[in-house]
């Protein structure tokens, strides 16, 4: 068994000589000698052998790095076996060591010992370790390292001034890292990256490699486009109701849509919650930011927010929206080949169909509007489904629909009664439970 010293009780050990005590209180031991397979090698790399003759002593220890580094401790051996003992090391630390096996004689109570030095044996100990780990700036975006390319790709926000950034960077122990002559400190040393830098990192043994390092500045947001946007009624006997939003932003508007037969009256307070397409991209209200869940009163008429991009003053611009509040088509599903047919349950914008697990999981369907408010226009020939790719690809009544998941399904709706004619796509999900 082979025990490693703490670099605490090492140091003790080594004070202890130092003090003086009398021969009849602990006998000096004999000296030790020991051999190891290789004089140098690289840190935390090499593994080197030792093996240590047994000799007649209290303790007998290995000091890989000598007795100058005392902090760095030692290894108690006691697996001898026909007198010898090998021990594996590796360094961890770089430089230049005078490995030695100390024994030590000591009395019971310890207050009086002896030790016994080998003779010395030199060995060497570089690194050839020099690589950047991590590379980043304070606000930096995201840092891709290519080690085989060695180059480092970092991306900070719009407007950030790239001429005197302080790169925060991880690298091998014992290297030196420069900008041409400068030395790099992390964190500290700021560069300009209006052009490609390169950082030289030097290992311990003297050789060295360059990473070039590029920064992108993220372009400028010109979008002001929402992503989508939902409703929820704040009073009355809906109160609490979400109802979905459909954007169109090739026509700037957002209309907030119940199901057939909801009454105007529920759109009378209603908050409005969004998403916009662009990171920075946000809506303005009555000249304010708007926040999330602000409320809004869609009866009779519709409200007007302004979107602005990250570049309002410039390119991207700003764009008006109005925002409607009106009842879609109730539509409902079937399945016809079945025997018996099959017909859906409608709840809002979903309907569910029950079938027998034995039936398998695609099926003739077949669609119609059951109730369609006044002054709405559509058609399920217009009808879009979504299949399983994401894509949305036209419907014809009889068309086989695999709904192994729930599937999607869009009407185009063009309603007389928001500013004359306001066209939006009405959202429906067809839920299929399997039967035992």
């Amino acid at each position: 068994m082979m025990k490693r010293f703490t670099p605490f009780l090492f140091a003790c050990a080594v004070a202890l000589l130092l003090v003086r005590c009398d021969d009849d209180e602990a006998s000096s031991p004999p000296k030790s000698s020991f051999t190891v397979d290789k004089t140098s090698g690289l840190a935390n790399d090499t593994e080197f052998t030792f093996v240590v003759d047994q000799v007649s002593a209290s303790d007998i220890s290995l000091l890989p790095y000598g007795t100058e580094r005392p902090n760095l401790g030692g290894i108690r051996i006691t697996n001898f076996k026909d007198g010898k003992a090998t021990v594996t090391f590796k360094y961890e630390e770089v430089g230049t060591f005078e490995a030695v096996v100390v024994t030590n004689n000591h009395t019971a109570d310890g207050e009086s010992v002896k030790s016994t030095f080998s003779e010395s044996k030199t060995v060497t100990i570089t690194s050839d370790r020099k690589e950047i780990s991590d590379f980043t700036f304070e606000k930096s975006t995201s840092s891709v390292i290519d080690q085989g390319a060695r180059t480092i790709t970092v991306v900070v926000p719009y407007g950030t001034d790239v001429t005197a950034l302080k790169a925060k960077f991880s690298v091998s122990p014992f290297t030196t890292v420069t900008v041409g002559s400068t030395a790099q400190t992390s964190d500290g040393t700021a560069n300009n990256f209006t052009n490609p830098v390169v950082y030289t990192v030097k290992s311990n043994d003297g050789t060295s490699v360059n990473y070039t390092v590029t920064v992108n500045v993220t372009p400028v947001e010109q979008t002001f486009e929402l992503k989508g946007a939902t409703g929820k009624v704040l009073a009355g006997d809906l109160k609490d109701k979400v109802f979905t939003g459909a954007v169109d932003n090739d026509n700037h508007t957002i209309v907030l849509y119940g199901p057939a037969g909801t009454s105007a009256t529920a759109f009378d307070k209603i908050s409005l919650n969004y998403e916009m397409a662009g990171k920075f991209a946000y809506l303005k209200f009555d000249n304010k930011r708007l926040k999330q869940d602000t409320e809004f009163d869609l009866n009779p008429a519709a409200a007007t927010v302004e979107a602005y991009s990250q570049d309002s003053l410039g390119a991207g611009g700003t764009q008006d929206y109005k925002v409607y509040g009106t009842d879609a088509p109730k539509l409902n599903f079937s399945f016809p080949d079945l025997v018996p047919s099959v017909a859906g349950t409608v709840d809002g914008f979903t309907t569910t169909l029950k079938v027998l697990k034995i039936a398998g999981t695609a099926f003739s369907t077949d669609a119609w509007i059951e109730e369609q408010p006044a002054g709405v226009t559509a058609s399920v020939n217009d009808l879009e489904y979504q299949d399983a790719n994401g894509n949305w690809v036209p419907f014809s009544p009889g068309d086989e629909v695999d709904y192994t998941k729930n599937v999607n399904f869009r009407l185009p709706v063009t309603d007389s009664r928001l500013d004359g004619g306001v066209t939006y796509w009405a959202m429906y999900k067809v839920s299929v439970l399997y039967l035992q």
